[in-house]
Formats: C-alpha cells, structure tokens, sequence
C-alpha cells in the first residue's frame, strides 16, 4: 500500500467491495476511463493478476490491521 497514491488506495477499498468501474467512477466524479486507470495502476503497483486478487489483498491487509 506504501506505493499507492491517496486516491490509489481509496480505489483499492472500493475494489475490496468489488464495485464496477462505473461504480468507482460515480463514486468519484470521474468518467469510466479514469476509473479503469486507477485500477490498472493499482493491480500493477500492487503486482497483482487482476482487480479481484487486489480486493482480496486489500481485505487481507484491513483483516491484519484489524487484529494489531
């Protein structure tokens, strides 16, 4: 998460929601392309295979911080 932008990382908590693209762009304000950049940056910088892996990782990540 060191990685990610601010908005990177509210992208990543809505993926862990497994919102859409539309979704995340009405969330926003933003149209539909910039969502889908922001969660390509997201899976790439977190190295992973595709949206879903990232909103796995995420939970995992909120889970652990959780439980410190």
């Amino acid at each position: 998460m060191e990685g990610l932008t601010e908005r990177e990382r509210d992208v990543l908590r809505l993926l862990a929601l497994q919102l859409s693209n539309e979704e995340i762009a009405e969330t926003f304000g933003i149209s539909r392309r910039t969502a889908e950049t922001h969660v390509a940056h997201v899976v790439a910088k977190l190295g992973v295979a595709n949206r879903r892996e990232a909103g796995r990782l995420a939970l995992g990540l909120l889970a652990e911080r959780k439980d410190q």
